[in-house]
């Protein structure tokens, strides 16, 4: 009679709920994020995981009780599933259904053959009992999902395999007080993509899925503020230096070991990590610093990676990076002044040979590419291109009016315009009257338009889709606003090109805005999806360049600072890509250091 007499008391305080309707809406405020323990789910037992961690921004959690989580992956699929709510009201017992596409976007952004297969994901949740977890009443939600393989013709024409190549169970526990997930599982099973460990321009090769974790909130939400994160990214920085003064060889270079194509660009890697040492607090008379310079100088120049990387380290090296904090204290004209007054004659001489050999190669088109000097070319050499020109025009070289307008004008030739709804820039701006674009009225909206590697179907390719991606996007963004700014400070900028200008720039922040994620390169997964870093960099440089410090509130620096830190090796390193982790961690502490310089384009 005691036993049952307790089990009755015990289960008073869910008595009745099990007809009360429950409105569950997501309250994570977006400057605060939920951080949660990872652990993996094996026989029964949770074994919790100290080389993993997961947390979620407020920001990304969506009014309609979805989430903003980009699937890279299919290591990101179940943690998707574990922050998707219900959109009506619902008690005890209730059920609704789920359905989705995941990938549809990655054969569009460059080629099938660089992209995931779009897969469907169909089933349920069902709200299970009320459960008391880390002294919260919860709703526990139990959802089952399968996984079906899209296949998709040369019409584009849709069918859908006969059997499902996956499924995905979640167990979620939401506080019903005010939703949040308190704790989760899922699990993943079935038949899967990978790109990890292949080749550059390889399909993706099959995997066997076999995933089961478990994640619980930690006591402490991480306040978004770069007050309370300003140890830990110095900390990261300390140790990114640290591990990239280990990796430099007896000649002063640095070389990506891993793959072929990493290693055929041993200049402009040496140059990067340079640049990232001298941002980082490392001092130009630094053993480190002087061994690379020379190494650098030593070269012939042979590829517009290794120039361009070049030019810009130069640039770097007279930067008064040691009587300033942040990079953006300094305009550009008192950076130009400073460089032009302190930049030696044979520096001088070899910045300008640099130059005119990029100028040599530049296409009909105003580009770049490899093979250099032939009229093939891509989006991510002419960005280098540029930013090397950039550098260049800083020290003092001359560079005319025209290259600008080719630059410019090709890169407006090349934008895509999207099949998506138009939006209106929702941007937080440095200040009101720094803003990278011109005015917009109030509710006004833009095509969403983006940029890809190539504009043409390369002689012999395969089938080049090439909608664009992220990466490319900020290429296209961080070109158009570096073009301007020199045709500007040259007078060159007439009324009609700086309109035209205007509306692409605003057309690609609009779909950045809308594809934002700092987890990984938009728009969903592909094999440029492996190059995270190498899209951060280009992030911040949008970032960074347009005196943006919010994308739909987002503040992208905060949210890539914090996940930076946790993503950092224990070593020091950052690996995004087994081939690339010297690039990757140069990349990282630019990225932290927001090493890129402000330009004047008004």
């Amino acid at each position: 009679m005691r036993c049952f007499a307790l089990l009755l008391l015990l289960a008073l305080p869910f008595l009745g709920q099990d007809k009360k309707e429950f409105e569950l809406k997501w309250s994570l405020d977006k400057n605060l994020a939920a951080d949660y323990i990872v652990s993996d789910w094996k026989g029964g037992k949770s074994i919790p995981r100290k080389d993993k961690f997961f947390l979620i921004f407020g920001a990304e959690l969506k009014e309609d009780g979805g989430n903003s989580l980009v699937v890279n992956s299919y290591d990101d699929i179940g943690y998707r599933y574990l922050f998707i709510l219900p959109k009506e009201k619902v008690k005890v017992g209730s059920k609704w259904s789920l359905e989705e596409t995941l990938y549809q976007d990655a054969r569009l952004a460059l080629t099938t053959l660089h992209a995931y297969g779009e897969r469907l994901v169909k089933g349920e949740y069902r709200f299970k009992k009320i459960e008391k977890v880390q002294d919260r009443d919860c709703a526990l939600v139990e959802g089952a999902f399968q996984v079906w393989e899209v296949k998709v013709d040369t019409q584009g024409k849709k069918s859908f395999g006969k059997q499902p190549v996956a499924s995905i169970s979640t167990v979620q526990w939401l506080s019903l007080e005010d939703t949040i997930l308190v704790k989760g599982a899922y699990s993943l099973g079935g038949k899967g993509q990978e790109f990890k460990g292949i080749k550059q321009g390889e399909e993706p090769k099959s995997m066997k899925l076999e995933r089961a974790e478990h994640l619980e909130l930690k006591k402490d939400f991480i306040t978004c503020d770069l007050k309370n994160q300003y140890e830990p990214i110095a900390n990261a920085i300390k140790k990114g230096v640290a591990w990239l003064r280990t990796q430099q060889k007896k000649n002063g270079s640095y070389v990506d070991e891993g793959g072929s194509f990493a290693r055929d660009f041993p200049i402009g890697t040496t140059a990067l990590c340079i640049m990232a040492l001298l941002h980082s607090g490392v001092k130009a008379d630094d053993p480190v610093v002087r061994s690379g310079l020379n190494h650098v100088m030593g070269q012939p120049f042979k590829k517009t990676y290794d120039v361009a990387a070049t030019l810009m380290l130069f640039e770097t090296k007279y930067l008064p990076l040691e009587k300033i904090a942040d990079i953006q204290e300094l305009t550009e004209d008192k950076a130009k002044e400073q460089i032009q007054k302190a930049i030696t004659k044979e520096d001088r001489a070899f910045v300008q040979r640099a130059t005119d050999w990029l100028l040599e190669k530049q296409t009909k088109e105003g580009t770049w590419g490899y093979p250099e000097a032939a009229e093939n070319y891509d989006h991510s050499n002419t960005q280098y291109a540029l930013l090397g020109l950039k550098s260049a025009a800083r020290m003092g070289i001359r560079i005319k009016g025209e290259v600008w307008k080719k630059i410019a004008n090709h890169w407006i030739g090349t934008q895509r315009v999207t099949a998506l709804p138009k939006a209106e820039l929702r941007l937080t701006w440095l200040s009101d009257t720094d803003a990278g674009v011109g005015a917009t009225r109030a509710g006004e909206k833009f095509d969403q338009a983006c940029w890809g590697y190539f504009t043409a179907k390369p002689a012999g390719a395969a089938e080049v889709t090439d909608q664009g991606y992220g990466s490319m996007s900020c290429a296209g963004l961080t070109s158009l606003i570096i073009a301007e700014s020199e045709l500007f400070a040259l007078k060159e900028l007439d009324d009609k090109l700086r309109k035209r200008i205007d509306d692409s720039k605003k057309a690609g922040l609009a779909w950045l805005q809308e594809q934002y994620t700092v987890r990984g390169c938009p728009p969903s997964a592909g094999f440029w999806s492996v190059f995270y870093m190498y899209y951060l960099y280009s992030l911040e440089r949008v970032g960074v360049l347009y005196g943006i410090t919010e994308f739909g509130g987002h503040d992208w620096y905060r949210e890539g600072a914090i996940i930076l830190t946790r993503l950092q090796h224990e070593d020091g390193a950052w690996v995004s890509y087994d081939e690339i982790p010297v690039v990757d961690t140069a990349f990282a502490l630019l990225f932290l250091k927001k090493a890129t310089m402000r330009v004047a384009t008004r």
